[in-house]
């Protein structure tokens, strides 16, 4: 818990300083909306931890875990970015409807 709360400020910093740059494609789009999806997730870990609420807490694992692994599929094997894109996309307009 020391560990991860002294990087995630490094993190947001390096995500932050991303912000303007010229990207190559949607592939560095991609990284940089999972990358700040997870860097959220972890900042609301930390700070649900430290108010011992431990429960709530539990809930962030997950979410960080599927982009995470969305990621890294993507890195591997770039022809899915499109796939994970539609299915994200797909579950973002089904949590709006419900």
């Amino acid at each position: 818990m020391a560990l991860l709360s002294q990087l995630q400020p490094a993190i947001a910093v390096a995500l932050n300083s991303l912000g303007g740059k010229m990207t190559k494609g949607v592939e560095d789009l991609y990284y940089l909306y999972a990358s700040s999806h997870i860097n959220t997730a972890v900042d609301a870990f930390i700070l649900l931890r430290r108010e011992h609420r431990i429960d709530g807490a539990r809930l962030l694992v997950r979410p960080a875990l599927e982009t995470m692994l969305r990621l890294q599929a993507v890195r591997v094997r770039t022809y899915l970015l499109y796939r994970v894109l539609l299915r994200e996309a797909l579950e973002a307009t089904n949590g709006l409807a419900a």
